[in-house]
């Protein structure tokens, strides 16, 4: 009997540090993957549960933590190409630093490589 497989095991961005990148290969089919990293109902599984999400550019929406109503993560989706990239930013109400995360997924052997970057931009209200 084969396992289920469950969105939670890809990597999640909560435990990067500044400027990471992970790397892992799953034996599921890019559609499968990218469900994953689209599905508000699996997102939740596995990371935070966003409001208003859609992978459109443009799109902003929140993950918000269960504890709290108020801490939320704000987010806008900069780029989206169906089963190959996903790219949105992410800042936290109570550290407002801004990061992007990126996460690419390509096709390997009978599975999937999904690749995640995690970049910090910085604070939106500091000035350079």
């Amino acid at each position: 009997m084969c396992r289920r497989w469950r969105p939670k095991d890809l990597y999640s961005p909560r435990r990067w540090r500044r400027n990471s990148r992970r790397a892992r290969t799953v034996e599921r089919d890019l559609p499968t993957v990218w469900r994953a990293l689209t599905d508000p109902d699996l997102l939740e599984q596995w990371l935070l549960r966003p409001t208003g999400f859609t992978a459109s550019v443009g799109t902003r929406f929140r993950f918000t933590t269960p504890a709290s109503s108020i801490d939320e993560i704000s987010c806008e989706v900069l780029a989206a190409r169906r089963c190959v990239q996903l790219t949105y930013s992410w800042m936290y109400s109570r550290a407002p630093a801004r990061w992007i995360v990126d996460w690419t997924i390509r096709p390997q052997g009978s599975g999937t490589n999904s690749r995640a970057m995690v970049g910090y931009v910085g604070d939106p209200e500091r000035r350079s």
